[in-house]
């Protein structure tokens, strides 16, 4: 892990910074309470994120960027300084070209850092800084982001509360995509169906998205999906399709959904009702 001179600090963060903040990797990640834990280069002054290789990691808040790359312990890591004053670390992001650790890529952009990320760049909550790695001195051992949080320069606390509390993306806000929008794949496990006055709804514990500009995310939460009289909703029977009502949709049954292209803001990237809709949706007959 990085060692700082930063001074441990169990006071809580500014009056500033924001409740809820975005939590910042997309995908099924694990954390403990990890900080001011003693380690061989000091104690601790973060919470480590655990999470896939190459996992797109995100802006907590709205703020600018800092790349940074000068010490060797932290690896590539960069500093989002928020607009509500406080200032997060993301460290050990991704240097590979493959999964196998081949330390062959640097801090880059497309690699460490998010493809047109640039130093000073101002970014909005959610948005794509990088990637999930091994950088640093966390070099072979587990992909994880070393996440800190300041409420002052050179002060750290514990980030445990605001990451317990935070909203998880399904996937990272996307400034840079035509006016058509993006669409998606879904697959996952249906939860349940609902009708309700405001129309119809499919909940779906989503596993992993393809997304149309071949950007694939690993996700492990609840979505859900508007179900439109056009939807197109299929059952699958042996290897032959049929036309099937949404109560076809049965709790445990895996699913397939393809979703009509939408702007990939922040409200979307929630995954909040009615965000997605879906234009075709393929049932698989049996129970996962």
């Amino acid at each position: 892990m990085v060692a700082t001179a930063m001074a441990l600090s169990a006071t809580s963060a500014s009056a500033g910074t924001p409740r809820k903040l975005i939590f910042p990797m997309v995908g099924a990640t694990s954390f403990t309470n990890d900080f001011g834990v003693p380690r061989p280069q000091g104690l601790h002054l973060g919470n480590d994120l655990i999470g896939p290789w190459r996992a797109p990691v995100v802006a907590v808040e709205s703020g600018t960027v800092t790349l940074w790359t000068a010490s060797w312990r932290a690896g590539c890591m960069l500093w989002l300084n928020g607009d509500s004053g406080t200032r997060y670390a993301y460290i050990h992001l991704n240097n590979d070209l493959t999964d196998r650790n081949d330390n062959k890529a640097g801090c880059q952009a497309g690699i460490a850092y998010a493809p047109l990320l640039k130093d000073g760049q101002r970014v909005e909550a959610g948005e794509l800084l990088g990637y999930n790695g091994d950088s640093g001195d966390a070099n072979g051992g587990v992909n994880h982001v070393h996440f800190e949080l300041q409420k002052r320069r050179g002060v750290s606390v514990s980030p445990y509360k605001w990451l317990k509390r935070a909203k998880q993306l399904i996937f990272p806000v996307m400034k840079h995509v035509g006016p058509e929008g993006i669409a998606f794949k879904i697959h996952g496990t249906i939860m349940r169906s609902l009708q309700t006055e405001a129309g119809a709804f499919l909940v779906i514990h989503a596993h992993f998205l393809r997304a149309s500009d071949g950007s694939r995310y690993r996700v492990d939460r609840k979505i859900f999906t508007t179900v439109v009289p056009e939807t197109i909703l299929l059952k699958k029977k042996g290897r032959k399709r049929a036309r099937a009502k949404l109560g076809a949709a049965k709790r445990g049954h895996g699913v397939t959904v393809w979703t009509a292209h939408v702007q990939p803001t922040l409200d979307t990237a929630l995954g909040r009702k009615a965000a997605l809709m879906a234009t075709k949706v393929l049932v698989k007959s049996k129970r996962r």
